[in-house]
């Protein structure tokens, strides 16, 4: 009680006011006032070694408080007398005309998952992490790989790791300039017509490369004009594959949603070809566009990489939490396998493992490495 005392005062003072449900073992806080306390109160409670597992679930603007009174009212979500008492009192008291009311109906729905006992499984389990795997026993060979660049095409290679199989799923070929550049600054002063050209020979290239370091399974990006625009792009493929003893379903094609939509007359004839001869394709940055869901139903991939951008702190993020779930769900019905890039922490791992996802990209398990490549280890 002198914690909550406490606590309450720093409310007041900071002219916050507010909710805090607690059960038995959660506990959900709904705070009103100016922005920058509630943004410095939530980075001191997350900050808290006394706290775990703490999401935002929600930000926003609001017309009005729903708790007029400073400071913070506590309530024992397990005892229904004081949620039947107080709450519809706080509700019918600052009802709010319709077009104003996305706030308070929010905010009670959020009450309302928290205290039912039908529905509070799945409102705790998005913050909850049960699973536990030590990303310092997976860890990059010591030995590397190294191979000669045919024509002076430069490539990373980063691989796609499946933590729960203990495999190494595909391996990324990344573009890179004479001195190291990324692609986007490498590309960037090509014409169209030496960008297909320079397409072609690199993809070569590419496997070339993969086919030294014997990676089995490779990916590599498509500007989507080559890809698109290309007569017999999946005989020159074939060919390809072929000179350096490659199958067709050790290749996977890269392509982003808004690379498939802006090109939409071409692409879906163009991608149904790679598939029906076994040529894998993977829909990259999904997420980032604005017709993920759109595509999904029109076409299946067979692999979709959620964008790091969506990633990036999901374990103390409800909603991204909550959208990547989503994702998940819908594409393992669809037999779609998953995986998410831009991983570079443990917390985030832990999260997306008790999520479902299985598959993961990022710093955390090793940067790109420049025409050369070393096996992961499951320890």
């Amino acid at each position: 009680m002198e914690l909550a005392n406490k606590s309450n005062q720093a409310n007041l003072d900071k002219g916050l006011s507010g909710l805090l449900l607690h059960n038995s073992t959660h506990f959900l806080q709904i705070l009103e006032g100016p922005k920058e306390h509630i943004e410095n109160l939530y980075q001191k409670i997350r900050k808290d070694p006394r706290h775990s597992e703490v999401v935002l679930i929600a930000l926003e603007p609001i017309p009005l408080r729903l708790h007029s009174e400073l400071g913070m009212k506590f309530i024992n979500a397990n005892d229904l007398d004081e949620i039947a008492t107080y709450l519809p009192t706080i509700y019918q008291d600052n009802e709010l005309p319709t077009i104003n009311s996305s706030y308070n109906s929010r905010t009670k729905k959020f009450i309302n998952q928290f205290t039912d006992k039908n529905t509070s499984n799945s409102f705790f389990n998005l913050g909850k992490i049960k699973t536990k795997i030590d990303a310092n026993k997976i860890k990059r060979s010591e030995t590397l790989r190294i191979a000669n660049a045919p024509n002076k095409n430069q490539f990373a290679f980063q691989p796609v790791v499946d933590i729960i199989q203990k495999r190494t799923f595909f391996v990324e070929a990344l573009i890179r300039g004479p001195k190291g550049e990324k692609a986007e600054e490498y590309l960037a002063n090509m014409n169209k017509d030496d960008l297909k050209i320079f397409d072609m020979h690199s993809t070569s290239d590419a496997i070339a490369l993969a086919t030294q370091l014997n990676i089995p399974n490779l990916s590599v990006n498509f500007n989507p004009k080559t890809l698109f625009e290309t007569e017999n792009i999946v005989d020159i493929l074939e060919e390809m594959l072929s000179k350096y003893g490659f199958n067709n379903n050790q290749l996977i094609i890269e392509i982003t949603e808004k690379d498939i939509i802006s090109n939409y007359q071409n692409a879906f004839n163009t991608l149904t070809q790679l598939r029906a001869s076994d040529i894998r394709i993977a829909v990259d940055d999904f997420g980032a566009g604005y017709s993920g869901l759109s595509l999904l139903a029109d076409y299946q991939p067979d692999i979709i990489k959620v964008d790091r951008s969506i990633i990036a702190n999901i374990h103390h993020s409800w909603a991204k939490q909550t959208i990547v779930k989503s994702i998940f769900n819908c594409a393992d019905s669809m037999a779609i396998s998953v995986c998410v890039e831009g991983l570079e922490n443990e917390e985030d791992l832990q999260c997306l493992l008790e999520i479902g996802i299985k598959k993961f990209q990022g710093f955390l398990f090793g940067k790109p490495t420049i025409n050369s490549y070393s096996e992961i280890n499951f320890n």
